[in-house]
């Protein structure tokens, strides 16, 4: 798979276990979010980001688009701790922090979709598959 391939399954993968780290924290849900979010945050930090903010995004955009993915970057890697330490029953803010980071991909989101529909840059075709494609 590429790097490419990577970061969409585990993009996508971490916004599902997200979900039901929230409904059904078992210890196996909970280490394959620390998995997931664990390896997302430690290919940043070992590759940089994926992609570099687009040439139409200016000023505030543009440091929002930098800035923001290292907070959800850094926020995963939080609560890929966080879950690691849960399961071996140390108590954390686990909750707290996937709430926190369950908003801070909300805003990622209205921001990528802004992107793509006001500035029409093709942000979404960077992280959606490609079957989706011809509905945007």
């Amino acid at each position: 798979m590429t790097r490419d391939g990577w970061n969409k399954a585990l993009h996508w993968s971490h916004s599902g276990l997200m979900g039901l780290v929230l409904l059904a924290p078992s210890t196996l849900v909970l280490a394959l979010y620390a998995a997931c979010a664990l390896a997302w945050a430690g290919i940043f930090a070992w590759r940089g980001p994926a992609h570099r903010p687009g040439p139409k995004l200016e000023g505030a955009a543009r440091l929002f688009h930098i800035w923001g993915h290292r907070a959800l970057y850094l926020g995963a890697a939080v609560a890929g701790i966080s879950a690691v330490a849960t399961i071996f029953g140390i108590e954390t803010p686990l909750h707290q922090l996937i709430l926190a980071l369950f908003a801070g991909g909300m805003l990622h989101a209205i921001f990528h979709l802004w992107r793509h529909t006001t500035l029409m840059d093709g942000a979404l075709k960077l992280i959606l598959p490609k079957a989706m494609h011809g509905i945007l």
